[in-house]
């Protein structure tokens, strides 16, 4: 029986833990922060037979597990998993890992690499098969979607705490899906769009990887689009639009005017869909196959080349970092750089 012990209670933490009894782990140990009052009723939802006051007491039982999946709110994240590096075992970590890539730099200096962070849209199978078609060709021309929901303050505001949701939601998973599928970007140039207050409402950018490709950012606060990444060669397209489908187009159809629709039409051909797997439909995407790789740490084998490590985790929090503007402190209230 290999046993994980798990600190958080809230949505994220009831997905893993439906993800690490489908891997075949289990949950021995529970625990969240010392005033919560709903680990009682987690354990009791899930199966767990053991249950902590608090996560500092659960990590003074070592022998109740063998790894640990911590599925905190990033404020106190890097506390948490500072103390859960000490005691040397796998790790599975929810993201954001930290608010400011200060934080997490922090944290890999400990020198711990048996670390996972939970960026599950790499286990798509819509976004490995995008990276082999990115890997495999010639450089592209890419462009990243991303209509974060932030709400800019409609006043002049230094309180830079409504930004937060660009470091914690689908924005920062867009990055790290890009960066995956693409390999390490590097921010060219930033323009930012601001409200009448002077507040951040969106940004473009212009990013390049070391093998060449130009990637174009847009995010436009709260706008009615998808999150999407297109990638453009002569004549042919991949585009995760949304990312849980991967269309490949090849060339383009002429449609001829016609009595009902008497337009020339000019649409792109498809040729390939690759959609999520059977049992990314059952449970919430990715995160099965991110305990996989976890219970393959657990059994002394290397995790899959797709999870994503604390250096992932840096890169993406860097990038928010340079394509805002801000820094993030260890909470969401932060300081202008």
């Amino acid at each position: 029986m290999l046993r994980v012990g798990l600190i958080g209670v809230g949505d994220t933490a009831g997905w893993r833990a439906r993800a690490l009894r489908a891997a075949g782990l289990t949950i021995t140990a529970v625990s969240s922060r010392p005033e919560s009052q709903r680990v009682e009723a987690f354990a009791e939802r899930h199966g767990i037979p053991r249950t902590f006051a608090g996560w500092r007491e659960m990590l003074r039982s070592p022998e109740l597990f063998d790894a640990i999946a911590i599925a905190t709110w990033p404020d106190g994240t890097p506390e948490v998993l500072a103390a859960a590096i000490d005691l040397g075992l796998p790790i599975l970590v929810e993201k954001p890992v930290g608010w400011s890539s200060a934080s997490i730099a922090e944290l890999i200096a400990m020198g711990h690499p048996r670390v996972l962070v939970g960026y599950n849209r790499r286990f798509y199978r819509s976004v490995q098969e995008a990276r082999l078609e990115a890997r495999q060709g010639p450089p592209a021309l890419a462009h990243l979607s991303l209509p974060i929901d932030v709400v800019t303050p409609d006043e002049p505001t230094e309180d830079i705490e409504y930004m937060w949701p660009f470091y914690e939601s689908v924005s920062a998973l867009g990055l790290d899906l890009t960066r995956f599928v693409l390999g390490d970007l590097h921010v060219e140039s930033v323009q930012h769009l601001r409200n009448p207050a002077g507040n951040l409402a969106g940004i473009a950018a212009l990013l390049t990887t070391e093998r060449g490709d130009v990637l174009q950012l847009s995010s436009a606060w709260s706008a009615a689009a998808n999150y999407a990444l297109t990638l453009d060669w002569p004549g042919r397209r991949c585009a995760l639009a949304p990312f849980e489908m991967l269309s490949v187009y090849e060339g383009m159809e002429v449609h001829l005017p016609t009595a009902e629709y008497p337009i020339r039409r000019y649409l792109p051909k498809l040729v390939r869909q690759v959609v999520l797997d059977g049992i990314d439909l059952e449970e919430k995407p990715g995160f099965v196959a991110e305990a996989r790789a976890l219970r393959d740490l657990m059994e002394g084998r290397e995790a899959s080349e797709h999870a994503a490590r604390l250096e992932d985790a840096l890169a993406v929090t860097t990038l928010c970092e340079e394509l805002t503007g801000v820094t993030l402190g260890a909470s969401r209230t932060g300081a202008m750089r």
